[in-house]
């Protein structure tokens, strides 16, 4: 199966709010046993699509659009990746999934798209990686966010690696040549194994699965401004001293749903 797309990342900075509430909605996974989409991510007014999901199974088939489009199966083509609109924000999105390899042999899948690049075509024997994430600074830390996840092989085939930012390692059907989840994440994906099974996303990376019956990641909201004290309420709060500024900072990783209460007028970067 092909790798799961990324969902879009969506960054700004020196935004302000007025003091009130705001909903903040976390996009789940998309789920490799099926191969369904991954959900949006909604907060202030904006919102990060989810990227398609991989084809789910071992046989022709093309991969789902999204974000970044889902890698497809064998003989088949990756989903369209379209970016969703937001005004005044840096928008990471658009890039399709990789197309699987032409005829039968390895059955090679195509990666899933990333942040920052499309997803690879399959090849036979070698299914292809998944799309590069997008790189930003948060809270003081490098990360790269939303990577493609890697297609599976068949037979002798070698499965693709996650992309760089937490995407899923594709899974083979025999006993060697998984695919390695993407590194340089919040979380690293998980490395791909036999019996075709891909490897987890990175854990609230907005990441692909890979391929096949690999998890795509949750979506992630982190707040940050300078204060210190907390200025809001909402998510889990730390804190972080960059120079002479103390900088708070909300951030929200579960499905259900959440409020951030803004106490008063504060600059925020997301």
């Amino acid at each position: 199966g092909g790798g799961g797309g990324a969902g879009a990342v969506l960054h700004r900075t020196g935004y302000s709010i007025s003091a009130g509430t705001y909903a903040i909605s976390i996009g789940a996974g998309g789920s490799g046993g099926t191969g369904t989409d991954g959900g949006d991510t909604d907060a202030f007014s904006v919102t990060a699509t989810g990227g398609g999901g991989g084809n789910k199974a071992e046989s022709p088939g093309t991969g789902s659009n999204g974000a970044n489009g889902g890698g497809a199966g064998y003989g088949g083509s990756g989903g369209t990746g379209t970016a969703p609109t937001a005004k005044g924000w840096d928008v990471y999105a658009g890039y399709n999934g990789g197309t699987g390899a032409a005829g039968t042999g390895a059955h090679a899948a195509g990666g899933g798209g990333g942040a920052t690049a499309a997803g690879a075509t399959g090849v036979n024997p070698n299914a292809g990686v998944g799309g590069a994430g997008k790189q930003i600074s948060i809270a003081n830390t490098s990360h790269y966010w939303g990577a493609g996840g890697g297609g599976s092989a068949y037979d002798s085939g070698t499965a693709g690696d996650g992309g760089i930012g937490g995407g899923g390692g594709g899974g083979t059907y025999h006993a060697s040549g998984f695919g390695s989840g993407g590194a340089s994440a919040l979380n690293s994906g998980s490395d791909g194994a036999g019996s075709g099974v891909g490897g987890a996303a990175g854990a609230n990376t907005g990441s692909g699965g890979g391929g096949q019956r690999g998890d795509g990641a949750a979506g992630i909201v982190i707040i940050t401004y300078i204060s210190t004290t907390a200025k809001a309420t909402g998510g889990t709060i730390t804190s972080y001293t960059s120079g002479s500024d103390t900088y708070q900072v909300h951030t929200f990783l579960s499905s259900e749903g959440h409020t951030i209460t803004a106490n008063g007028d504060v600059t925020n970067t997301r």
